[in-house]
């Protein structure tokens, strides 16, 4: 086993400078047609993960984070999570030597962005885990039905990747188009940018992209991969927080004195600064590990697992201080800190929750199981 490379990618930090000055004019968590096409096809954040023979950049995990970093500070929506991280690190998965065409094809349209995909899914799977709509057995043309609730990503994609079981246990990977047979439809969301949907596939026509054992493993790798991601999001709420924060205790005046001189505000904010260094510093340790093609796959589970469950405790620690310091007026419809929460609160629930990863950490690293609960 190699050490990870702690240091930020530099072509990941000047990625993410030009994310946020696209998303600068934009109000966070508001929806924007043209985010997408500006920030994944004409920056080429779309195939960022995807190989250069597929019209990709080709670059890692390191790339990845500072970008979902730079969304999450700018609560910017697109479909960076569910189609430029979970599907196509799902995708590469099922490709290398003797890649299906199909496959191969499907990740060119993904890159250019083209196309958007999304895993079909409930958003709380876990790493690990993989539920299937059950078939009769697994042609390379399908007719598939079923349906599943609470998918992350599934508005507004046009490429809807279906994991598929057959009576003998044979699990496949299905591609459904948004054709006939295919209904996608809104579910109560706590978070109105990242809505959740209810997948319903009524004899929808598909192709199998990949059957056996390596669907399970690239199931798994795109949501390991999807769990840094979100982390790394998260942080970048941190940094939005912490900025909102700093410069409102230096604008605000009350009883005579500016906010800033006051020694308990001071030393919430110097916590958040501390809370947002060991965040980043986790999650960069999370997707080094997930770059190095040396280390083991339980080295791999570890340090996401890791990530998930520092930093989405200290991400919603960091932004109800936030609400603390600014008093009053953050309590209100007008100002962006409801939107921060809203998506803290439901990142923090997607695959798999707070407690599970750290229930995932000890069973791992071998140490006592939180709480005394028992292992899994």
């Amino acid at each position: 086993m190699s050490a990870v490379s702690l240091l930020e990618s530099e072509d990941g930090v000047a990625l993410a400078q030009q994310v946020r000055a696209l998303a600068a004019d934009w109000a966070p968590g508001e929806p924007r047609p043209e985010a997408w096409r500006r920030i994944g096809a004409d920056l080429g954040v779309a195939g960022l993960l995807i190989g250069e023979e597929h019209g990709g950049a080709g670059v890692g995990m390191r790339e990845a984070i500072a970008v979902a970093q730079a969304l999450g500070r700018g609560l910017t929506v697109t479909p960076f999570l569910p189609s430029a991280i979970a599907a196509s690190t799902t995708l590469l998965g099922l490709g290398g030597p003797g890649e299906p065409a199909r496959v191969g094809a499907l990740l060119t349209e993904l890159a250019a962005g083209e196309a958007v995909a999304c895993l079909v899914v409930p958003a709380t799977t876990a790493p690990g885990c993989l539920p299937c709509l059950e078939l009769a057995r697994l042609d390379d043309d399908l007719l598939v039905s079923g349906s599943v609730a609470g998918v992350l990503g599934a508005t507004g994609a046009d490429r809807l990747l279906v994991p598929v079981r057959d009576g003998a246990g044979l699990i496949g990977l299905a591609l459904v188009g948004t054709g006939p047979g295919v209904s996608v439809g809104a579910e109560t969301s706590l978070d109105e940018g990242n809505p959740v949907s209810v997948v319903a596939l009524q004899s929808a026509p598909a192709v199998l992209l990949a059957r056996g054992p390596v669907v399970a493993d690239a199931v798994q790798a795109g949501l390991r991969a999807a769990t840094v991601a979100i982390a790394a999001e998260l942080v970048g709420a941190m940094e939005w927080a912490l900025e909102a924060s700093t410069s409102y205790l230096a604008d605000r005046r009350q009883f005579g004195r500016q906010l800033g001189s006051y020694q308990a505000l001071r030393h919430l904010v110097a916590r958040m600064w501390i809370d947002l260094q060991q965040a980043g510093a986790v999650t960069l340790n999370a997707a080094a590990t997930l770059d190095d093609p040396d280390q083991p796959e339980a080295e791999r589970d570890l340090a996401a697992s890791l990530a998930s469950a520092h930093v989405r405790t200290l991400a919603v620690a960091c932004l109800e201080t936030t609400l603390q310091v600014h008093g009053g007026i953050a309590f209100t419809w007008e100002h962006p800190l409801h939107r921060y929460l809203k998506r803290a609160f439901s990142l923090s629930m997607v695959h798999g929750t707070t407690d599970h990863h750290r229930r995932q950490v000890a069973r791992l690293a071998d140490l006592p199981s939180p709480e005394g609960e028992a292992r899994v």
